[in-house]
């Protein structure tokens, strides 16, 4: 809901099928495949210092170092690891 996204495409951008995301309790595969997004927020909030501005910066803000992509972009392209380590040196 933060995101203003669908829970299609969340679960499209973490792998996983909608339903798995729709499971009430949430299960291990879910919760699984939202750790390494919740980890990347938990760090942007921290940084932003609230949801609402790590959220802001994850999907409207370019990394212009590299190109024109904000973060969710990256992240929709499997490039996680690769988010939180510019987070981590920009923070660092």
């Amino acid at each position: 809901q933060q995101l203003n996204i669908s829970l299609a495409e969340l679960a499209r951008m973490v792998g996983v099928s909608r339903s798995t995301l729709a499971a009430e309790p949430l299960g291990s595969k879910g919760h699984e495949a939202l750790a390494p997004l919740v980890r990347l927020l938990a760090f942007a909030t921290e940084m932003a210092g609230s949801l609402e501005g790590a959220v802001e910066w994850f999907t409207h803000t370019p990394i212009v170092s590299m190109g024109t992509k904000t973060a969710m972009e990256h992240f929709k392209e499997g490039k996680v690891e690769w988010v939180y380590h510019y987070l981590e040196r920009v923070y660092n």
